[in-house]
């Protein structure tokens, strides 16, 4: 995520209403559920946020790589010449369920890493809620929004630049919709979380109430509590199941995109591409161009995809 709130003040700042105004109602919400905080509480609740991100793709990896070590299929991860982890094959993602950050998103696992790699000792924020991390994530997503929108990446400086006035790009094109539609999934799931919580309180308060009842209130408070968790954990292996399943169909879909492409470019012109890696040069830049999706597609997945096919198809490279 990353986020410093460069571009947004998260706290009051009015977001543009052209050409998305749906915007200004998803960090009305966010706030909602922050209010009270200051600007340094939610940049501190952001740090902890990459945080948590990064342990849990730390800890995934390391465990897909012992899962495949233990299955024996060691061709399925990927080294350098001196034998340092790069990655995995495209046939380990079909055999494992590996997560990693090309095709889980932020706030997957954010949902499913804040339970193991949440530590309230490292954040300076008293009192802190769950579903604050997820507010705070939205309007994250919404300060990639505006910066989408006023910027745009130059490849020569390596860095955000102010966009043109007539630029015809202005409305930050598929990464500025992407980051509103992950902020919206952000603050709705924040909003669940408050609800989940709210309900946990009124049972608590009932309880209480029961206390003078002849039941015993330990094991009303305990059916209680299990119900409650039972339910959510079911929620969250169903969305994790059909996450999964959209996950895999949308990766063979941009994979044979890429290698559609491939054929064509190709069949047009046999010397077009010198190498694999020479390829993956263009082909990173046409899908973020045409499709907006090159933050999730590395230039080593994109090799890796044509590499492949070149050899299945006879296709042999200059270099």
């Amino acid at each position: 995520m990353g986020s410093n709130f460069e571009y947004l003040e998260p706290t009051k700042e009015q977001l543009p209403i052209w050409p998305h105004h749906h915007a200004n109602g998803i960090a009305w919400r966010a706030r909602s559920l922050i209010y009270g905080r200051s600007t340094n509480n939610i940049k501190d609740i952001a740090a902890d946020i990459d945080h948590i991100i990064e342990a849990f793709f730390d800890y995934e990896i390391n465990i897909a790589k012992e899962e495949i070590r233990n299955s024996g299929q060691t061709g399925f991860v990927e080294t350098d010449d001196e034998g340092h982890f790069e990655g995995f094959t495209d046939k380990a993602y079909e055999e494992f369920n590996i997560k990693d950050k090309e095709n889980t998103s932020e706030i997957e696992a954010l949902q499913e890493g804040f339970d193991n790699f949440y530590d309230p000792e490292e954040v300076n924020v008293p009192n802190i809620k769950e579903y604050e991390y997820f507010a705070t994530m939205a309007l994250s997503k919404l300060d990639d929004y505006i910066r989408n929108h006023n910027f745009k990446y130059d490849f020569v400086s390596l860095k955000y630049v102010p966009r043109a006035k007539d630029d015809p790009d202005k409305s930050g094109g598929s990464s500025g919709c992407t980051a509103l539609l992950e902020a919206m999934e952000a603050v709705a799931y924040a909003e669940r979380l408050r609800a989940i919580e709210s309900i946990k309180n009124k049972y608590e308060k009932k309880i209480e109430e029961l206390k003078s009842s002849t039941i015993d209130p330990d094991i009303i408070r305990e059916q209680v509590k299990t119900e409650l968790v039972e339910e959510d954990k079911k929620i969250k292996q169903e969305a994790s199941a059909a996450k999964n399943n959209i996950r895999h169909a949308e990766n063979r879909s941009i994979k044979q995109m890429v290698l559609d492409e491939f054929d064509n470019e190709f069949s047009a012109n046999r010397t077009r591409f010198l190498s694999a890696e020479k390829a993956a040069d263009h082909f990173v830049d046409w899908l973020e161009n045409n499709h907006g999706i090159t933050a999730v597609r590395s230039h080593r997945t994109v090799a890796g995809w044509i590499r492949t096919h070149a050899k299945n198809c006879g296709i042999k490279f200059r270099v």
